[in-house]
Parts: structure tokens; C-alpha cells; sequence
């Protein structure tokens, strides 16, 4: 099979990390999708389950050539080899006797570390052929509330990425752009929550960016997340990232 031929060829090997980069390429250029809204394309087959996605592993070498937007797998080699999807955010050179390179990665449950993929992991990336879940239009399904928050990165509005609306509309009045609330991208809001909410009422907004201060905070709304960085008191998610509504009757019962 072209797997098992795979593990002994290394040409093989390397047009697969080369394909691999080419995808990350690709996402860096035209960006992230925003999430799908309810009835638009690419939003897959509601209840349709993605198949598994197939890894090959990568030799230290071609590790320490993953470049910004690629995905991978990490673990710790035995005997506790528990393994974390990532995506690469940057490589970073460390100067030195010996100079080395860092990965900063963001793994799937939001949080930024750095690692030094040439020693001591197991490096995966995923394999060219896509798997049946991809060839259908399903997406990868995001992570309930709160556990879709990224905690510890704001969103930049580089790039044409604010989203500037009528926020007098959804009742907002306080924290806006030069003071005029008809007319910006972000406002005074409570906690991510609020921030999240106001997200998925607007249809242009995509993701928001919440920072946290000693009284409430600040929400930004974001059409594309293409500019991350890194921010200790910030927290960001896309639009389909918010709390689940609370119907009538549960408010009831909580008040009685």
C-alpha cells in the first residue's frame, strides 16, 4: 500500500511533508473560513460524523521544518506517549553555542507553548489523502462552551478585520469607538459571555476578542483571526463559540 511504501521511501515521506506545508501556505494566504452559519455552505451534513484522521510521523529533521499554519500531533515518547493536536503559530531562532529553533504551537485546547520539536517528541502530521469525514464537507466539530474559549491571545483588527456596526441596536451605549456607538467594533462589555453573545448577533462577526480588566472589560468584534498574538489577560472564540441560551422556563425554576 502507499502508507507501507511510505514508511521506507523517503521521497515519499518528503512529498508528504511538502504537501503538508503547501496546505499551511495556502491557509496563510486566503485565512481561516469563518464559521459556518446555519444553512451556508460548508457547514457539512448536521449529525454527520468526521472519520479519523490519518498521521504520518515525521524524523526530527523534517519536525524542525514545520513552518507557521501547518497542523501536527505532539506526544512525549513512552511510557506516556498521550498525544495533542497543535497548530504551528511561529518558529523562533534561539541564538547561542549552539543555535536551536523553537515551534510556538497552539494546542487544540487553546493554550500557547513553545517546544523544541527536534528533541524528545513524537512529531505527526496528517496524511495527502483526505479522510472520509473531509471528502464529505465535514468539518471538525468546535469544543461546547467554555471549553471553545482561547484563553491568553487577543485578535488584532490588522488587515481589514474590525467589524464596525450599529451597536446602539443591541442596546449598547458605553466603551465604543470615539465614543460613537452607531458606528464601531468594539464596546464595554461585562465578561466573554457578553462579549460572545453580541459576536453571534452580528452576521458579519466572525470571532471576538474579550480583554479582561479590574471592572468588566473590552469585546472586540473580528471578521477573520488571521493576526493573533499573544496577551496574559485576553480571550478570544469564534462566533459559534458563545454560551447556550437559556430558556424561559430554566430562568423560571432558577428563580423558584
Amino acid at each position: 500500500s502507499l502508507r507501507g511504501l511510505a514508511s521506507v521511501a523517503p521521497r515519499l515521506r518528503a512529498l508528504r511533508l511538502l504537501a503538508s506545508h503547501l496546505r499551511g501556505l495556502q491557509a496563510r494566504a486566503v485565512g481561516p473560513p469563518g464559521p459556518a452559519r446555519p444553512g451556508t455552505a460548508g457547514s457539512g451534513v448536521a449529525g454527520q460524523s468526521c472519520g479519523k484522521t490519518a498521521w504520518d510521523p515525521l524524523s526530527p529533521s523534517e519536525a524542525s521544518a514545520l513552518r507557521p499554519g501547518q497542523r501536527l500531533r505532539v506526544s512525549r515518547p513512552a511510557p506516556v506517549p498521550e498525544a495533542t493536536e497543535a497548530v504551528v503559530l511561529d518558529v523562533l531562532e534561539v541564538a547561542g553555542a549552539t543555535p536551536r529553533q523553537l515551534h510556538r504551537l497552539r494546542l487544540r485546547s487553546g493554550a500557547i507553548v513553545l517546544r523544541d520539536l527536534s528533541k524528545a517528541w513524537n512529531v505527526a502530521v496528517p496524511g495527502v489523502q483526505p479522510v472520509s469525514g473531509e471528502l464529505s464537507g465535514c468539518a471538525p466539530r468546535e469544543e461546547a462552551w467554555p471549553g471553545c474559549v482561547r484563553q491568553g491571545e487577543t485578535i488584532r483588527g490588522a488587515g481589514e478585520a474590525g467589524v464596525f456596526v450599529n451597536l446602539l441596536s443591541l442596546g449598547i451605549t458605553s466603551g465604543c469607538f470615539r465614543g460613537d456607538c452607531s458606528h464601531s467594533d468594539h464596546f464595554d462589555a461585562s465578561s466573554p459571555a457578553a462579549c460572545a453573545r453580541i459576536c453571534a448577533a452580528v452576521r458579519a462577526c466572525h470571532w471576538w476578542s474579550f480583554w479582561a480588566a479590574h471592572t468588566g472589560g473590552v469585546c472586540w468584534l473580528r471578521r477573520h483571526d488571521q493576526h493573533r498574538m499573544l496577551m496574559p489577560r485576553g480571550t478570544t472564540g469564534s462566533a459559534s463559540c458563545s454560551p447556550p441560551v437559556e430558556s424561559t422556563a430554566s430562568r423560571d425554576r432558577r428563580r423558584g
